[in-house]
């Protein structure tokens, strides 16, 4: 029997497909559809660590400057570096993104988070932060669904919506499951 390989949803569907010849269902296809069945997966945080992101203008996008670490029992993805999620899918896969995100700020300020797939953020993940005259670190959730392919990658972006006051990042939780497509 050969090594379980990864394959689209589509060659695994032409694995089973009715009225097939004796035998052509072997047992190396049964292993390839197991292993196309486990999810990819990944998930990092910021252990407690806190990380100030230099704001240049308002309202630009700009990747949130937090010190990250990967999570235990990572599966075809990795953390190449700080904040980022690596697809290493063989094949095409669908994924589904959540993060958590407190941040804190001077008052009466406005941000806005969101997924950055490639450097290039992802318009339906943004969620916005309003900072109240407390000054008090504020939590949010978000989250995406994305394809992605081998090389891809994910982020966690930030701006300022009201001017360009530094936001600090107090917590960060970000975690992708992503499907063979």
């Amino acid at each position: 029997m050969s090594t379980p390989t990864r394959r689209t949803l589509e060659t695994i569907q032409g694995y089973f497909e009715p009225d097939q010849a004796a035998g052509s269902i072997t047992p190396d296809r049964v292993q390839d559809l197991v292993q196309s069945l486990i999810p990819g997966f990944a998930r990092i945080s910021s252990n407690g660590n806190s990380g100030v992101t230099a704001i240049a203008n308002v309202n630009e996008w700009t990747k949130i400057n937090i010190t990250t670490t990967l999570g235990p029992n990572a599966r075809g993805m990795s953390m190449p570096e700080s904040n980022r999620i690596l697809c290493n899918c063989p094949v095409p896969a669908l994924a589904l993104l959540d993060a958590s995100i407190s941040v804190s700020s001077g008052n009466n300020k406005t941000f806005q988070v969101a997924f950055a797939k490639n450097g290039t953020i992802e318009p339906e993940s943004v969620e916005t932060i309003k900072i109240g005259s407390s000054g008090d670190a504020v939590s949010v959730t978000f989250q995406t669904d994305l394809t992605q392919s081998s090389g891809d990658y994910v982020e966690a972006w930030i701006r300022n919506t009201t001017d360009a006051t530094d936001p600090t990042v107090t917590g960060f939780y970000m975690r992708s499951v992503a499907w063979v497509l």
